[in-house]
């Protein structure tokens, strides 16, 4: 059986080794106590974060489409919202990866944080769908506590014109605002993981960076992250990686392009 996890870093690392040339990038994983990667990863968080505030828009692009009844236009926004989506999680995966947390070692760090005691690690773990499946529970208990309308999103097929899967997000003005909070979270969740990096431009000596808090912080982070991708969609991950693969795709065939 394949682990979609690992399908999901191939992928990104797909595009990385161009990206590494590119920009130029350094090879992963970097020593974080280096002033000019903890440097890099900062520039990884405001990348995120500007793409974070991207999908926001787009979910209110949503939300206000629904508003007007427009399912057209409203499907329409689906589309947008998760490109946009997708384009956060190639981020949260290069965040990963040069953070030198690989599947096995982030499996152990998010058990670990779980409080879990788990046996030697193993190639087979899918720590994404046991992540995500901890979205879930976490995100349903809460939405049934506070008594809003779960709307199950559904496909309505697939744009010759985007080859993308479009889900028609069911929003209401609650589930929005939970979005939003769930979203703050996760720009906290990264500058709490920046601020145990010690090494910043206008620092003239050497000050210790924490770096076993800053990966836990980087967990902290992706399993908000992976509340937010449930909070809007509620779609099964084998579909999010899907999505995912299509905006990859997307990524690549303009590298390719030298777009």
């Amino acid at each position: 059986m394949e682990v979609l996890t690992h399908k999901f870093y191939e992928a990104q690392k797909r595009l990385l080794k161009h990206y590494i040339v590119i920009e130029p990038l350094p090879e992963y994983p970097v020593d974080l106590s280096a002033k000019i990667n903890q440097k890099l990863m900062r520039d990884f968080f405001f990348r995120t974060i500007e793409e974070l505030v991207e999908a926001y828009d787009e979910v209110c692009n949503t939300l206000n489409k629904e508003s007007d009844n427009n399912s057209v236009e409203a499907s329409q926004a689906g589309a947008n919202l998760l490109l946009e989506l997708a384009d956060v999680h190639h981020f949260i995966m290069e965040i990963l990866i040069y953070s030198g947390l690989e599947p096995e070692m982030l499996h152990l760090a998010f058990k670990n944080l779980q409080g879990e005691n788990i046996p030697p690690t193993t190639q087979n773990w899918d720590v994404f769908q046991d992540i995500y499946q901890n979205s879930m529970e976490a995100v349903n208990k809460y939405w049934a506590e506070a008594e809003y309308s779960l709307y199950q999103c559904f496909s309505t097929g697939i744009p010759e014109s985007t080859g993308l899967p479009i889900y028609r997000i069911r929003l209401n003005y609650y589930r929005v605002l939970s979005i939003q909070v769930e979203m703050w979270e996760l720009v906290q969740a990264l500058m709490s993981a920046a601020n145990c990096l010690k090494s910043k431009a206008w620092v003239q000596g050497q000050r210790e960076s924490n770096l076993v808090l800053y990966q836990e912080r980087i967990v902290k982070a992706t399993m908000v992250w992976f509340n937010i991708l449930y909070m809007v969609t509620q779609a099964p991950l084998e579909d999010l990686y899907k999505l995912y693969i299509i905006k990859n795709d997307i990524n690549y065939a303009r590298i390719q392009q030298k777009y």
